[in-house]
């Protein structure tokens, strides 16, 4: 990345093989990872009173968390060729120089791969030793392995890092405000045009 051409592994290419590994090993292992959610959902159990007045998770529905995990292990790598590109648009904003955006793409679509590979590391581990690791613990894992990981390209110290999340973050939420207006907007367009 310093200018000098070496020999890499096509990052796309790399992330393809770790979503292809993650998702046989899930796919395999379809059973036993629905039971480690539906478990962790019970675990954190958070329940309420509708207007109605019928009892129901307000949290957390069974239904709807099983279907939304299912669709994620089903589309994991749709879901994570898409993110790819909008995280890098947030690293590009969130660090800029040295890197510019196609360089950015790369780091990225490393991390990425690293983070699900780690990840099968942890769902196997959580298997043999039937907890909710996984579950509890993954989503922590990629967000502390990206942060680590542009840590040490950027060599920052821990105040610069905690800087550098804070912007992530404002950058992640401006993103998804803009996403979210503009849903609202098309709504209520498709809602006057039908009308």
């Amino acid at each position: 990345m310093d200018g000098t051409r070496k020999k890499y592994a096509n990052p796309f290419a790399f992330l393809a093989v770790m979503l292809t590994i993650s998702l046989l090993v899930m796919n395999n292992f379809i059973d036993d990872y629905l039971i480690m959610v539906d478990d962790f959902g019970q675990s954190i159990d958070v329940g309420g009173e509708n207007v109605d007045g019928s009892t129901q998770n307000l949290f957390l529905q069974k239904d709807n968390f099983k279907n939304f995990n299912l669709f994620l292990i089903q589309y994991q790598n749709y879901v994570t060729f898409t993110l790819v590109p909008l995280y890098s648009i947030i690293s590009f904003f969130t660090y800029r120089k040295p890197y510019n955006y196609s360089e950015h793409l790369t780091i990225n679509a490393y991390i990425a791969g690293l983070t699900t590979i780690l990840g099968v590391g942890i769902f196997l581990i959580s298997l043999l030793l039937n907890s909710n690791l996984y579950v509890n613990f993954g989503m922590l894992m990629s967000v502390v392995f990206y942060i680590y990981a542009f840590a040490k390209l950027y060599k920052q110290s821990p105040k610069q890092i905690l800087f550098s999340f804070m912007k992530f973050i404002g950058i992640l939420l401006a993103i998804a405000i803009i996403y979210l207006v503009l849903i609202i907007i098309g709504v209520f367009v498709y809602k006057v045009l039908l009308n």
